[in-house]
């Protein structure tokens, strides 16, 4: 990932995180996002995994596939999604 992609990850996503109090983890990997994720879960024994949801129609996301799906089916971790917000018309 380059810098300034991670820096754009740090500002809109982590520093709200960081004011709330809340704990958190930076996960920074190369190769398929769902098997990054997983094998920081399991190394860090991380208590929860919280991940966002596009939200692409089901048969865009069955045809694509989605990191929260492959999350939710194969982390030995919980994990919860949170789904994005509705389309305004």
């Amino acid at each position: 990932m380059r810098d300034g992609a991670k820096e754009a990850c740090r500002t809109q996503w982590c520093a709200p995180l960081q004011e709330a109090g809340v704990r958190y983890r930076e996960v920074f990997g190369e190769g398929r996002a769902g098997a990054v994720l997983i094998e920081a879960a399991e190394r860090d024994e991380v208590d929860l995994i919280v991940t966002g949801r596009r939200g692409w129609s089901s048969v865009a996301e069955l045809l694509a596939g989605s990191v929260s799906q492959y999350l939710v089916h194969r982390a030995k971790r919980p994990v919860v999604v949170i789904p994005s917000p509705p389309h305004q018309p």
